[in-house]
Parts: structure tokens; C-alpha cells; sequence
């Protein structure tokens, strides 16, 4: 089975570990948490795991926090005009988007049928926000959005997957390849 797809059986919207044949154990959110202070993660996919698969309020704040600072290295570097208030909006929703978006149902979570992309969900294997809900959240007009913060937006958005993606990693090293290499001898 793929790192991609034993992690998401963790998602709290998914199924346990105990229906996979072959006899795996289910992992519990104290086992994602001790597997997350394995190692040297970065903070902000840390705060990801600690928010998406142990249900952590206040590491979900510190992750809000920590987007919204990269959020203001990013506007000061790329000379934003942006209040506080909307950059802590703009976190907010790409917190909310990656870790509270529904779990696509056709390919249910894995971005694929078979070894083809799934198309509802354009291969990412959950439901993205719609635009309206975006800019509506953030509190900025439909064109403004359009115009400057779409972008923006999908910048913070892309580097929050990419600590994803990191985070996958290391739960995968951290949860299976021990057991892999137990199997194997």
C-alpha cells in the first residue's frame, strides 16, 4: 500500500486501519502525535499534523499564526498593500481549505481511478472551496480577488501543501517503514 494512501486512512473521515487485511493495528491520534515529534519536522508541518489528524485546537491556532507570518514575509517582499486582518483571513482559509475540505467521493481520497487522475478533484483527492466561498471569507470583493489575491492566495495555499506533502513523509517513515522492515526480516 502507498505512503499516500496509509495516511490517508488517518483522516478522521476515512476508515480506521483495523479494516486493511493483513493484520496492521489501528493507529491512534497519540501514535500520530508521537510519530510527529520524531525527527526533525518543520513547524509549520508539525502544526498541520497536530491540527489535521489529532483534532488539536491549539496547534490549529499556532498553524494560523505561522501562515500568517509567512503571509507578512511574503507581502513585505512582494510590497502588499494588506491589513492584518486580511492576512489573518487569507490563513485562516488555507488552513481551513487543506484541513477541513471534504474527501473527494469518487476516487475517495487517493487523486486517482486506477492510474488515471481523478477528474472531480483534479487528482488532489479532496474538494477545493469554490471561488465565491473564497473571497467571500476573506471579506474582498469579486474582482479585487480576481485581480490580486486570487494569487496570492494560491501562493500561501501552495507552500501550505507542500508542508503537506512533507508532513506525509514523515509519517510514513515514522509509522511504516519501521513496520516494513520488521515484516522484511
Amino acid at each position: 500500500m502507498s505512503a499516500a494512501r496509509m495516511i490517508l486512512l488517518l483522516n478522521p473521515k476515512q476508515c480506521s486501519l483495523d479494516h486493511i487485511p493483513g493484520g496492521f493495528n489501528r493507529i491512534s491520534w497519540e501514535d500520530v502525535a508521537a510519530a510527529l515529534a520524531m525527527g526533525n519536522l518543520d513547524s509549520i508541518a508539525y502544526y498541520l499534523g497536530r491540527t489535521k489528524y489529532c483534532h488539536d485546537e491549539q496547534a490549529k491556532a499556532a498553524l494560523i499564526a505561522l501562515i500568517k507570518e509567512q503571509a507578512q514575509r511574503l507581502a513585505s517582499k512582494s510590497q502588499w498593500r494588506a491589513t492584518n486582518e486580511r492576512l489573518e483571513r487569507l490563513s485562516q482559509l488555507a488552513c481551513l481549505e487543506l484541513v477541513e475540505s471534504p474527501i473527494c467521493r469518487k476516487c475517495k481520497g487517493i487523486g486517482k481511478i486506477l492510474t488515471i487522475s481523478c477528474q472531480q478533484c483534479s487528482g488532489i483527492g479532496y474538494l477545493r472551496q469554490s471561488e465565491r466561498s473564497k473571497y467571500l471569507y476573506a471579506g474582498i470583493d469579486k474582482r479585487c480577488w480576481a485581480r490580486r489575491w486570487k494569487d496570492r492566495y494560491e501562493q500561501l495555499y501552495t507552500d501550505l501543501c507542500d508542508a503537506e506533502h512533507r508532513l506525509i513523509r514523515h509519517l510514513y517513515h515514522q509509522l511504516f517503514d519501521s513496520e516494513e522492515e520488521k515484516q522484511a526480516s
